[in-house]
């Protein structure tokens, strides 16, 4: 029963060529006392073909029996000897009782098979309503009592098939109406059930009334089923030609029906529990614990026992078990009331894991859309681990850059500090060099007094020598071999002066190259790499000493005209006007010279602080440088009169503006503009 439940009908039945001859000869009895007769019906539709998978049985092959004859034919009944009034009349008296005790033993039977059933569900499990159960056994066994009760009732009210004994015989062998007794309670007793039963009469009648050949089907073999359908069988008794109605009969025939009614409730409840008995015993037979002999044989329930145990242990783990993997389904954070609703919204983030993953890298994961939870879960895992392995180095990276930049910040602070010590001391070296700009401001502004008390004493001078020449010559030769005297000393004193100064310039000229030496020496130990810029600072230095000996050879160049023009002073009264001229076109030499002179300078200072913008020291020699120059123009301009006072005073009147350079953070020296 449980291994046909998931068939089909069709692959139920065993082929009718299969059945034993034992078998088929054993049709012409009945397979129990119940007098019923199966009818076949041919079904109209074509032959139908069932398709089978691989793990079912072939198909049977199955074909619809085919009945010939019929008991509602008269012929048949006419050749056994039997007149028609006993077939159409009596059959209804006659048959009820034995319809009643067939259908009490049939129930019966069914009763045992459904004992034997709730006796098997009882030992396989215990799954659902135990009072249910056993209410249904209660009613099993009052519907037993009852029948029982009715057995005995109908045991006691059936009367004994009379024999007609008294019979009036005829002689007449044609008389249909004549009987033989003996012959009719045999042949309407068990070999007459069994001939209705199988449709073909006995050997010895078929002796004497030839018939056609038996066209009823063989009985079925057992476990198959037919597509046919049960008929109330008719019967015949032979003692009674009435059909008398029982009342007590007829009162237990609706009793009859409800206890079928409720047989037929009781058998659909008892396949039902069958049916889940064997699911649960198919799926439950790998947990079960097989009993024991002993245990077995101690007391007929101990099997059950052990079993309901074992189903009941079995039942409580895996309620346990589910009851746990529901609270860890619900811990999981996800929405939904139950399992299965925590289990759906799992596998549509999943999916929607994998769509957020398509969508980030697309085109680089060959697992399908449609992957199971464990493949997208291992792919999310894989990618997560990757992610973490770049955070990290990427943390290492930072770490790194973190590092660097904190070093990069103390450097940049040190070179702030040290910037802001060497602004300090050039702001310290701008105001004393502001003080010195003060007081040579002061001195060039007595320096263009005297110049101009010495115009207005030319000038005075060349009118009262123009008044009185003829009176004054040889007083003017005195006073002018007396100036010559006084010019001469003045010279000796400027040429001193000259002289100190170019002894300055030269000291200048060494701390000027043991600075830039000191600088080289800083710089190659700084940067390796700008030697070249090194050099071409090495050989602008060269240009801008070759300018500064040019610049002396002007100088003296200067001393000597200042030489010429103390030597023709001498010939001062008689050529006063050409020696204005020529002191004229000196001071514009002079000039010349010295805006010439300045330009370089700013073009060497220029350079220097492109090329080393810390060397404080080249800067300050030429302050020292220009500071000397402008004494020794000042010398000569006391010697000649001191008419380079006024220009000494116009170009030293200005500062240039504080800069800054783009390197790191170091400033640039302020510029004095104006240097004597």
């Amino acid at each position: 029963m449980e291994n046909g439940l998931d068939l089909p009908i069709a692959l139920r039945r065993a082929r009718r060529n299969l059945a034993k001859p034992a078998e088929q000869a054993s049709c012409a009895l009945p397979a129990r006392p119940a007098p019923d007769t199966l009818v076949v019906q041919t079904p109209k539709s074509k032959r139908r073909r069932v398709n089978h998978e691989a793990d079912q049985p072939s198909a049977t092959g199955l074909t619809p029996m085919i009945r010939r004859t019929r008991l509602s034919n008269k012929g048949r009944a006419q050749q056994n000897g039997i007149s028609e009034e006993r077939n159409v009349v009596p059959p209804k008296k006659r048959r009820r009782p034995q319809n009643i005790k067939g259908e009490i033993e049939r129930l019966k039977a069914e009763l045992v098979k459904r004992d034997e059933e709730i006796e098997r569900l009882q030992d396989e499990t215990l799954v659902l309503d135990t009072d249910r159960v056993w209410e249904l056994e209660q009613q099993v066994a009052a519907l037993k009592r009852e029948l029982a009760s009715h057995a005995r009732v109908q045991r006691v009210s059936i009367n004994p098939v009379h024999r007609w004994t008294s019979a009036v015989r005829d002689s007449n062998p044609g008389d249909f109406m004549e009987l033989d007794i003996d012959s009719e309670v045999e042949e309407f007793g068990v070999a007459a059930r069994a001939e209705i039963m199988s449709s073909t009469p006995t050997r010895e009648i078929r002796a004497s009334f030839p018939t056609p050949p038996s066209t009823s089907p063989p009985a079925p073999a057992p476990g198959t089923q037919t597509p046919c359908r049960r008929l109330t069988p008719s019967r015949c008794n032979v003692s009674v030609q009435a059909s008398l109605p029982d009342p007590e009969k007829q009162q237990l025939e609706p009793e009859l029906a409800s206890l079928q009614l409720e047989i037929s409730k009781i058998t659909a409840t008892l396949e039902s529990y069958s049916a889940l008995a064997s699911r649960l015993s198919e799926k439950l037979s790998p947990f079960l614990v097989n009993p024991t002999p002993e245990a077995q044989s101690s007391t007929p329930h101990s099997e059950i026992e052990a079993h309901l145990t074992s189903v009941l242990q079995t039942l409580s783990d895996q309620a346990t078990v589910l009851a746990e993997l529901n609270s860890s389904l619900k811990s999981l954070g996800f929405k939904g009331s139950d399992a299965f609703e925590v289990i759906d919204s799992l596998r549509t983030h999943f999916r929607t894991a994998r769509l957020e993953l398509e969508y980030l890298t697309p085109g680089e994961i060959t697992l399908p859309l449609t992957g199971a939870g464990a493949e997208v879960l291992d792919l999310l895992l894989s990618r997560l681990r990757d992610l973490a392995r770049k955070k990290r180095e990427a943390d290492d990276w930072v770490d790194e850059y973190r590092a660097i930049e904190v070093s990069l910040h103390q450097q940049l602070s040190a070179r702030l500090h040290e910037a802001e010590r060497r602004s300090r001391e050039k702001d310290t070296r701008i105001s004393e060099l502001e003080v010195g700009m003060d007081r040579l401001k002061a001195a060039v502004e007595y320096y263009t007094r005297e110049i101009s008390e010495l115009e207005s004493l030319v000038e005075r001078m060349e009118t009262e020598l123009a008044a009185t020449v003829p009176d004054v010559r040889a007083k003017t030769e005195a006073e002018g071999q007396t100036s010559s005297t006084n010019l001469e000393a003045k010279l000796t004193s400027a040429l001193e002066q000259i002289t100190a100064l170019q002894s300055q310039l030269a000291a200048l000229s060494t701390a000027h190259a043991e600075a830039l030496q000191a600088h080289k020496t800083q710089l190659s130990n700084l940067t390796k790499s700008q030697g070249t810029s090194l050099a071409q600072r090495d050989a602008r230095m060269a240009e801008l000493r070759a300018e500064v000996h040019r610049f002396s050879a002007a100088l003296l160049e200067a001393e000597n005209a200042l030489r010429k023009l103390w030597a023709e002073n001498a010939r001062l009264v008689a050529a006063n006007s050409r020696l204005a001229e020529e002191k004229r076109e000196v001071l514009k030499q002079v000039e010349e010279e010295r805006r010439k002179a300045k330009e370089m300078v700013d073009g060497m200072r220029a350079e220097l602080e492109r090329d080393a913008g810390r060397d404080a020291g080249v800067k300050r020699g030429d302050e020292r440088e220009l500071i000397s120059l402008g004494s020794g123009n000042v010398g000569d301009s006391r010697k000649t009169g001191r008419l380079l006072v006024g220009e000494l005073t116009r170009s030293g009147s200005g500062r240039k503006r504080r800069r800054y350079d783009s390197e790191l953070g170091l400033l640039d020296e302020e510029e004095v503009e104006g240097t004597p």
